[in-house]
């Protein structure tokens, strides 16, 4: 065999100019698989009597099928006779000759198709065409899962030792026949001697051990075996499904999962893996590649005291399909891999502690979260645009595959067909989502919305490494430590003015907000968020851009305003309620540093608040009003509204969306938003009359603890509003 060191040292002379010219021309799908059934052997499993074709299986070893072949495993010793140290197995890795003796190998020593069903309690599946069939390409042997319910306590359940081996080149190196190997991520493995095919309905349950190292009998602790997967190949592997794709492999391992010693591509079928260590493992050191084209994979490792989800040595190339691969949560990764992993195609949710990132020339989009602390294991992960459609989501609580087995983690890959470079997307943690799922990923062409209870993520970097503490600040002191201001921080006492016509008509006259061709294209409300969500000056974002395939970001908290906000300190009175509009995302800042808590509220501004609040409906027909065009920002809300009989405009059939909002008009939409519920009470302010348009919907606010007067006794229902006690009474309208 090539001297592994050897191996090294050449890769390293290749991998560089090999990762320049790798082309992500993905191997032939094969998401279905079609067998010609009159050349398929069955096999019945049992603990009673094995059949093939329906004759009792032989026990004969020429026999293309036989029963009763040795099974390797792990002995309990500790030496050999001849006194050399026999393995590195624990005692908990040690197995009896009477538990060995309760297992059956089932050994299949010709190429062809086989169909295996039935249960065999103790025992294993043996795939062995002879070591000098490596090399012959009709060495080739496709294991038709079909209902086969196979249990191994001392070693893999089903394990391929000697078929063809896909690829030669390497074969041709390992054997010192060729002086250089070149490693690639795009290594096909059609012609691969193990094949493994879920048959379409079927449900098949593998649960198997490992062989823990074994040496050869010397003074030189040479291994002779190791085996560390419930589901193992020596040589490269394909696992598909067939023409419908809803076979079933759930693989249960006392250690690592599904491994090969060389390549494995899985195209169809779905598979859930369950292991105490690594799920899936493919283990020649940079040269190995694990390649995902279709079907659904999904992993729950490191239920014991290690494990990534997806391991390789070399390549991990993830080009369609479903792979959600959760790792442990205190030390592990989803997607871990030495040569690099690419994310091309599919759905892909990947979570642990340190996360292996998806390389940068990845074909999907896709982002990588580092999170400032450890996530709860059962919630959601929800993505959407910046108008609030959801784009992604993913709730592990939903996820029957996991079962019981929450993942709790701090890193999270996420990527699907729906991100786009150059777009913007909010992340929310938490809550439920409305819609249609498969293993708690989401059909997002079902969802309607989710919860309140998500809560808006920011991010303080764009880098990996950064982590840090998320933006945190100090905590916003109590009522007894703000200043001396009314609850919902009404402003000093101004003149005050009534409105003509029905009421709307502020006091003050605002400039005119820039046109949309001035403003950045993005979700407005007279606010703008950054065009690239990022602050040059290190302020937390909620905005996550995609500037690229992959995306990183780190510091990843729960949305606090003072961290993104620099004019929102931490103490400042309105601070925790500018928190709560931003992460329900009714309202944004006003660039991506500032949300300008002392400016009036706008009309137009107020209208698309509420039109957020509700969900941003559809809207037909444009609004009613010589002055609201339909590229505005506000067109939408403000038809929406008009319909709804929330807001009304003036005599002259204008709107006037720049001109400011009052306190008068404010408690105005609310109530009618609320159905203008009877009030039989007054407001007790005297500058409140009961002839005034406000009348009722200022006892309703009152009534409702959503404001409070001013020192003197008064309202002032004509004094404009700011942003900041927009921030206030909404807060309050809505918990109350």
């Amino acid at each position: 065999m090539r001297n592994r060191f050897h191996l090294r040292r050449m890769l390293s002379l290749t991998l560089a100019m090999v990762m320049l010219a790798v082309l992500w021309v993905s191997p032939a799908m094969a998401a279905e698989t079609t067998v010609d059934e009159t050349d398929v052997v069955d096999i019945v499993l049992s603990d009673d009597r094995i059949t093939v074709d329906g004759e009792a299986a032989s026990k004969d070893s020429k026999s293309p099928v036989y029963v009763g072949g040795e099974i390797i495993y792990y002995h309990d010793q500790d030496t050999y006779e001849s006194g050399n140290p026999y393995g590195e197995g624990t005692e908990d890795e040690k197995h009896s000759e009477e538990e060995a003796a309760l297992h059956t190998a089932v050994t299949i020593t010709k190429e062809g198709t086989y169909r295996i069903s039935g249960k065999l309690s103790y025992g294993q599946i043996v795939v062995d065409l002879g070591e000098d069939r490596r090399t012959d390409p009709s060495a080739v042997v496709n294991l038709i899962l079909d209902g086969a319910d196979i249990n191994c306590t001392i070693a893999p359940a089903v394990i391929f030792y000697n078929v063809y081996e896909s690829d030669q080149a390497w074969i041709a190196y390992d054997n010192g026949e060729t002086e250089e190997y070149t490693a690639s991520a795009t290594q096909d493995t059609t012609d691969a001697g193990a094949n493994v095919i879920l048959a379409d309905g079927s449900v098949n349950n593998i649960s198997g051990s490992h062989v823990a190292r074994i040496y050869k009998d010397n003074d030189q602790k040479k291994k002779k075996y190791k085996y560390d997967g419930a589901f193992y190949s020596v040589q490269s592997m394909n696992v598909n499904g067939e023409k419908l794709g809803t076979g079933v492999l759930n693989l249960t391992a006392d250690n690592e999962g599904m491994d090969t010693e060389m390549h494995l591509t899985i195209n169809g079928g779905k598979i859930n893996i369950q292991s105490q260590d690594d799920g899936i493992n493919t283990n020649e050191d940079g040269v190995s590649v694990t390649t995902i084209n279709g079907g659904s994979l999904h992993v729950v490792a490191g239920l014991g005291s290690e494990g990534d989800g997806i391991d390789s040595n070399g390549y991990l190339v993830i080009n369609g399909g479903t792979v959600i691969s959760l790792a442990k949560p205190q030390s592990d990764s989803g997607l871990d891999s030495d040569n690099g992993s690419y994310i091309n195609g599919g759905y892909v949710v990947a979570t642990g502690s340190t996360m292996d990132w998806a390389e940068s020339d990845s074909k999907q989009v896709t982002m990588n979260l580092q999170f400032a602390s450890s996530q709860n294991a059962e919630e959601a992960i929800i993505v959407t645009d910046l108008e609030g459609k959801v784009v992604f989501a993913y709730d592990p609580e939903k996820d029957e595959s996991s079962g019981e087995n929450y993942r709790g983690y701090q890193g999270a890959v996420i990527s699907s067909p729906e991100f786009q470079v150059g777009q913007s997307y909010n992340i929310y943690v938490g809550g439920d989502v409305n819609g249609k799922e498969v293993d708690g990923l989401y059909d997002v062409s079902t969802v309607t919305g989710f919860s309140k209870e998500a809560t808006k993520q920011q991010y303080t970097g764009t880098d990996v490494g950064m982590g840090g503490p998320g933006g945190e600040r100090p905590e916003i002191p109590d009522d007894s430590q703000r200043p001396a201001l009314p609850e919902d921080g009404q402003r000093p006492e101004l003149p005050d003015g009534e409105a003509p016509g029905n009421g709307e008509m502020p006091d003050g006259e605002r400039p005119e907000l820039p046109d949309d061709s001035q403003r950045p294209a993005l979700p407005p409300d007279g606010e703008m968020p950054g065009a690239n969500g990022e602050s040059s000056t290190g302020q937390a974002s909620t905005v996550f851009y995609m500037t690229d395939k992959v995306n990183a970001f780190s510091g990843v908290s729960d949305f606090k305003a003072s961290s993104m906000f620099t004019d929102v300190a931490a103490d400042a009175w309105y601070a925790d309620d500018i928190t709560n509009v931003v992460k329900n995302g009714w309202m944004n800042g006003m660039s991506s540093t500032t949300f300008g808590p002392n400016m009036n509220l706008t009309r137009g501004m107020m209208a698309t608040i509420l039109y957020r609040m509700a969900d941003s409906p559809d809207v037909t027909g444009d609004a009613a009003f010589s002055d609201v065009s339909s590229d505005k920002y506000y067109a939408k809300a403000v038809a929406w509204a008009a319909k709804q009989g929330i807001v009304e405009g003036y005599n002259d059939g204008t709107f006037r969306p720049n001109d400011n909002m009052t306190r008068g008009m404010m408690v105005t939409v609310l109530y009618r938003m609320a159905g203008s519920p009877d009030i039989t009470a007054d407001s007790g302010f005297p500058d409140v009359t009961s002839t005034k348009y406000y009348a009722s919907a200022t006892a309703w606010a009152v009534k409702q603890g959503i404001v409070n007067g001013y020192p003197d006794g008064t309202f002032k229902p004509d004094t404009n509003i700011t942003r900041a006690q927009t921030a206030a009474i909404l807060s309050r309208n809505t918990a109350n």
